[in-house]
């Protein structure tokens, strides 16, 4: 198969999945905002964003660090599966305990607090998780990944609508997530071992150091973006409180549907672009160079479709129009 061809097949299983994706996202979106109410719905998008800012410690870079090593030699792949596993899980624990300390200091109460801690769970599992993500996607078998994403979230669907019915409330939600996590883990981490590496297991702490020395810049990167999509909510919840935090969060969650394909693209060409730095670097300035002109002409393109859709000077049309 020639490299453009794997590109669109790849494409298509990432937006196939993104679709489901998207879909569930906004179910799930409408059915716990009318559920919890503004002022619990305040309290999971708090969680949600806290524990999204300190879950880069969790991950510190080093999943994106191994896709783009990995793509330019698949031969190391086992080792750095086998090394990353035990490292992250040591950042883990350290993003867990420093979660608790910030709460403490932040002098939140008892329910943020559990409903935070539980959420930073969840995202260490889907740390985990992105880990494998990004040896399919350095291996270019991203189908795995599409299937990865659609069963996470189709389950995480089913699991919040069950913990409506059953009225646990925000825990419940949390703990969703938790279980959900989890089956997609064991999934992927099954379709890794059977239809491309298997981890080797070590502890090699040379190895692990110049992981993440070398992890550190994608770290940095890491932190400002999350920052960047999740400082708002906890200035809000600690300015204003729940209520103000829930009606932000609920109109924020349609923003990250926009850049369905942004994300997919990116996911792509990221591997491929990885394996011409070594390998043609004509062909990595040609690919950039046509990468940065179609991602703006789509970003201008759902620009120019939010000042239609959303540019009425009555807000009652705004309303109905949404």
């Amino acid at each position: 198969m020639s490299r453009v061809k794997k590109i669109f097949v790849n494409m298509n299983w990432l937006v196939f999945s993104q679709l489901i994706v998207t879909i569930c996202v906004f179910i799930w979106t409408i059915l716990i905002a009318r559920y919890l109410g503004v002022g619990e719905y305040g309290v999971y998008g708090f969680a949600i964003s806290l524990s999204g800012i300190l879950i880069i410690i969790a991950d510190f870079g080093i999943n994106t660090h191994i896709v783009r090593n990995v793509a330019t030699d698949n031969s190391i792949a086992s080792k750095y599966l086998g090394n990353a596993i035990p490292l992250k899980s040591v950042f883990a624990l350290v993003t867990f305990i420093l979660t608790l300390a910030i709460l403490f200091l932040m002098k939140c109460d008892e329910i943020t607090i559990k409903v935070t801690l539980l959420f930073v769970i969840a995202l260490i599992i889907l740390s985990f998780i992105n880990l494998f993500k990004g040896a399919f996607q350095a291996f270019e078998e991203v189908k795995y990944q599409g299937i990865g994403e659609s069963i996470l979230h189709l389950i995480l669907l089913v699991f919040i609508i069950i913990t409506i019915h059953t009225e646990i409330g925000v825990f419940g939600i949390a703990i969703s997530y938790i279980l959900a996590n989890l089956i997609a883990l064991a999934y992927l981490y099954h379709a890794l071992n059977k239809n491309i590496v298997t981890p080797k297991y070590e502890l090699d702490w040379d190895f692990c150091k110049k992981i993440t020395m070398l992890s550190i810049p994608f770290a940095i990167t890491g932190i400002l973006y999350s920052a960047y999509y999740f400082i708002d909510i906890i200035m809000l919840e600690n300015l204003v409180g729940n209520y103000a935090a829930g009606i932000y969060n609920a109109a924020y969650k349609l923003i990250p549907v926009q850049n369905l394909l942004v994300s997919v693209y990116g996911a792509v060409i990221f591997p491929v672009m990885s394996n011409l730095f070594k390998r043609h670097e004509k062909l990595l300035i040609l690919s950039y160079e046509k990468s940065v002109k179609y991602l703006l002409m789509l970003n201008h393109s759902i620009q120019y479709l939010d000042c239609y859709l959303f540019s009425c000077p009555n807000p009652v049309d705004l309303r109905i129009r949404i």
